[in-house]
Parts: C-alpha cells; structure tokens; sequence
C-alpha cells in the first residue's frame, strides 16, 4: 500500500498499478483478431475468449464487450508509447 500528501497535509491510500503478463498476453491477441483482415467483430473476439480459450480477466470475470474494446485501445497506446521510447533512445 502506498500513500500521497494531499493539499491539506493529510495522507491518502493508493494502489500502485502493476502490469499483468498474463493479461497483456490476451490483449495482443485481441488487437492482433482486430488487425486481421476482415477483422474480427468485438462479440466474436469475447466468444472466443469466453468460450474457445475460457480465458477471465484478473478479477476472475468474464471478458466483456466494453472490456475488450478498452484493453485494445490501452494496447494501441502502449504500443505507440514504446515506438516512441525506441525512436528516443535511437536519436539520443
């Protein structure tokens, strides 16, 4: 558990995110049916990983629709910002 100082001089309990491979693993096979071409519909990707793979989240649930479509999106971005570190460290 982690704490931050708040404006009034209190303290506040946070959680510290930490990546999960696991999950992370799933998430490049989400894109990964996204990019394919014709790309895969976001209820054939949930059944196929509800249903084909019986995968859950970390939390144990369901892949939802609305879940899918956001670990796609976060993988996008997660892919953007490490092209970006390589092209950093290449120019410095």
């Amino acid at each position: 558990m982690r704490y931050r100082r708040l404006p009034n001089g209190r303290r506040q309990r946070y959680l510290k995110q930490v990546p999960d491979e696991h999950e992370r693993d799933v998430m490049k096979m989400i894109l990964r049916w996204r990019s394919e071409d014709p790309p895969w519909s976001w209820d054939q990707i949930r059944q196929e990983i509800a249903y084909g793979l019986k995968l859950r989240t970390t939390d144990g649930r369901e892949w939802s629709e609305s879940r899918i479509r956001r670990a796609c999106q976060a993988m996008l971005q997660l892919q953007e910002v490490g092209e970006s570190q390589d092209r950093c460290q290449v120019l410095g």
